[in-house]
């Protein structure tokens, strides 16, 4: 696993490919947690990211051939200039074996790690894509705040009310990015498509404020039968 932009070709596309597996084990952990009924009413959202986590996550990732990996939830985010912690990243993904491009030799990037953003989503209205999913999420990565040396991330949408429409919540956030972020925004949500997942998937690409572009990817999770 490392940064998509500084390879070209099979590299590149491995990337792609690994980080399209994280995402359908999580489409595939969301059924499984909505099957088993973990949660309870009045979960806070580090609550559901701990148990989608430690209880589905980890459990299932060697199904999608992603043993490698190592899924951490609520890991600090160090500035490199002040050396203080500018935030705490809701799950990111290392690759554990690691090897350096010349050799067989271990060689791991600190900096290099996927990196996703938990937003509980209560609402389709655009006050509160913007409130608690752009302004709390997107905005974070747009500004280096997260995932600085990376240029691709996702956004998860925990999606706790039935009566929430997910065109009507693209339609939201898009919105807000088309009004709110038009000056960072290069291509706002379209939608992903990834063979056997369930769940919602979107790309949007922004505008960093070093210039650099970051893809985000979108996925939003129907976790309201998950509640017992």
């Amino acid at each position: 696993m490392t940064d998509a932009s500084r390879f070209s070709g099979s590299r590149s596309e491995f990337v792609t490919r690994e980080f399209d597996a994280i995402i359908s084990l999580f489409s595939f952990c969301c059924e499984k947690m909505n099957k088993q009924k973990p949660l309870i009413g009045g979960a806070d959202e580090e609550w559901i990211r701990n148990i989608f986590v430690a209880k589905f996550v980890r459990k299932q990732k060697n199904k999608f051939g992603l043993g490698h990996l190592l899924f951490l939830a609520e890991v600090a985010e160090i500035d490199s200039q002040t050396l203080k912690t500018s935030g705490y990243i809701d799950i990111t993904v290392h690759n554990i074996r690691q090897n350096s491009l010349k050799g067989n030799n271990i060689k791991a990037n600190e900096n290099e790690y996927y990196a996703f953003e938990c937003k509980r989503v209560k609402s389709e209205s655009k006050s509160s894509a913007f409130r608690e999913y752009a302004s709390q999420g997107i905005a974070r990565f747009i500004s280096g705040k997260y995932s600085a040396k990376m240029n691709l991330a996702g956004m998860i949408g925990f999606v706790e009310e039935k009566k929430i429409k997910i065109v009507a919540l693209q339609t939201a956030i898009d919105e807000v990015l088309k009004h709110e972020m038009k000056s960072s925004t290069v291509s706002s949500l379209a939608s992903h498509s990834i063979n056997g997942i369930s769940s919602p998937c979107y790309i949007s690409t922004h505008r960093r404020q070093s210039s650099s572009n970051i893809k985000l990817f979108h996925l939003f999770l129907d976790i309201t039968a998950a509640f017992n």
